[in-house]
């Protein structure tokens, strides 16, 4: 979202096309500007904003536990995204005061309809191949799909990839 997104009223003006030309207009009546003459997608940055756009996906916290035992401070923050579940666990351990972080993204357990091609994300926190840690998604193979199936698993697709995004920027890179 950029800053223009973010701060314009996209409901407050709509377009249309008389006699081949674009217009940009400002409702006169109290029922705001139809659906399908809505903006689509902001013309700066581009994000959607149609209904399903506007739900834009975030991670929200859901609370916050600790606890002490066998010389070890365990915390954990529960978060929310998507249809997934999200657990960030930190062991300090008291006599070398070092944390040990794993992240846990967990799918939806009963997944019918459209929810069965959500994919795992795993959590990699770079200790073992000394690279980076980052987020990956499991991919499988479906087999051959009808098109509306096949739309289904893009979706899936999708969402997961934007969640494995959305979870890099807030738990990664703001560390």
């Amino acid at each position: 979202m950029c800053k223009f997104c973010e701060n314009f009223n996209f409901g407050s003006v709509g377009y249309d096309f008389a006699l081949g030309i674009g217009n940009i207009y400002f409702p006169s009546h109290a029922g705001g500007v139809p659906e399908e003459e809505r903006f689509k997608f902001c013309p700066v940055c581009g994000r959607d904003l149609s209904a399903a756009g506007a739900e834009e996906m975030k991670l929200v916290f859901i609370k916050h536990q600790e606890a002490d035992r066998d010389e070890k401070h365990y915390a954990r923050d529960t978060y929310s995204i998507g249809k997934y579940d999200v657990f960030v666990d930190d062991t300090t351990y008291e006599d070398t005061r070092k944390t040990y972080r794993s992240i846990s993204v967990v799918r939806p357990f009963d997944r019918t309809g459209a929810d069965r091609y959500i994919p795992e994300i795993n959590y990699c926190d770079g200790f073992w191949d000394h690279k980076k840690p980052r987020f990956e998604i499991q991919t499988t193979s479906y087999g051959t799909l009808g098109a509306e199936e096949y739309e289904l698993f893009l979706a899936a697709q999708k969402q997961a990839a934007k969640v494995a995004k959305i979870l890099t920027k807030e738990l990664l890179e703001k560390q």
